[in-house]
């Protein structure tokens, strides 16, 4: 998040912000929400940020245990024309190749 902080210092200027959160929040496909989970939505929603997930394409794939979730967020500010493209291919992992 610090790291989000500083890059804002320059207004205006195109940021793609791209990561594994691990922040549960209801926002992102989980049943509930954690405090980190609240905080970087908190912060996404003040700085303006655009989510580019499709809530719907989870990133993650869970197991017999775990829903699928979506703990790797796409995050965008002044950029017109972007895209996030979830590819459902795996590669040994438990995450999806995404793009943006």
């Amino acid at each position: 998040m610090e790291a989000m902080r500083k890059a804002l210092i320059s207004p205006g200027a195109p940021l793609l912000v791209v990561g594994d959160f691990n922040a549960s929040h209801t926002s992102s496909s989980y049943r509930m929400n954690c405090r980190k989970g609240r905080v970087v939505w908190t912060f996404v929603q003040n700085e303006g940020f655009s989510l580019l997930n499709y809530i719907s394409f989870s990133t993650r794939i869970g197991s017999s245990v775990q829903r699928n979730t979506s703990p790797d967020l796409t995050l965008s500010k002044h950029i017109r024309d972007s895209h996030w493209t979830n590819t459902t291919h795996i590669f040994g992992s438990d995450r999806y190749i995404l793009y943006t």
